[in-house]
């Protein structure tokens, strides 16, 4: 039960940490620094420590639940290595590696959101943030810059979908002890 305590509290953190990016980013226009760029990367660690713990959860997913987690954080990692090249190596990367990511990152998040919803073991509004969040975040990229809202709902959305998964992973284990 440690583990499944250990994921909650890591998506809720990284959740947390994707939200004071974007507040940092969008809302306060502040400066990219090694500092927020660790805190960013931390963030994607908690977030990949966290996976495990939602195919603990509902193994019930079985291999695709597997697979779609597997995305996720594929997409994950290729966003970690984009962005560290990016902002501390000033490495200019090809449109399509972000791009893959998102791919990636989308469809997983697809695939869990629509197993959430169909076992039954967290809410079915998590599920379905997950299905909101990587819809629009295949959208983003395609949308003019005037609509950068869309990736921000998605990023809200996906954000809370790991706040509940977090939360009921945290009910459980403390029902369970």
């Amino acid at each position: 039960m440690k583990w499944i305590r250990l994921s909650g509290w890591a998506l809720i953190l990284s959740a947390l940490i994707f939200l004071f990016g974007f507040a940092w980013d969008h809302l306060l226009n502040g400066p990219f620094t090694l500092f927020t760029v660790m805190i960013g990367l931390f963030g994607d660690i908690l977030f990949l420590v966290g996976l495990p713990g939602i195919q603990q959860s509902q193994p019930q997913t079985g291999r695709p639940g597997q697979i779609g987690l597997l995305l996720m954080g594929i997409g994950a990692v290729i966003a970690i290595i984009a962005n560290l090249l990016i902002r501390l190596a000033g490495v200019e990367i090809a449109d399509w590696i972000p791009l893959t990511s998102a791919i990636a990152g989308s469809l997983g998040s697809l695939s869990v959101g629509w197993l959430t919803i169909r076992v039954n073991v967290f809410r079915p509004w998590i599920g379905w943030l997950m299905i909101v969040g990587a819809i629009l975040n295949i959208l983003a990229p395609v949308l003019p810059p005037e609509a950068i809202f869309i990736s921000q709902i998605g990023l809200f959305a996906q954000s809370a979908a790991l706040i509940g998964y977090g939360v009921t992973m945290l009910q459980r284990d403390s029902l369970a002890s």
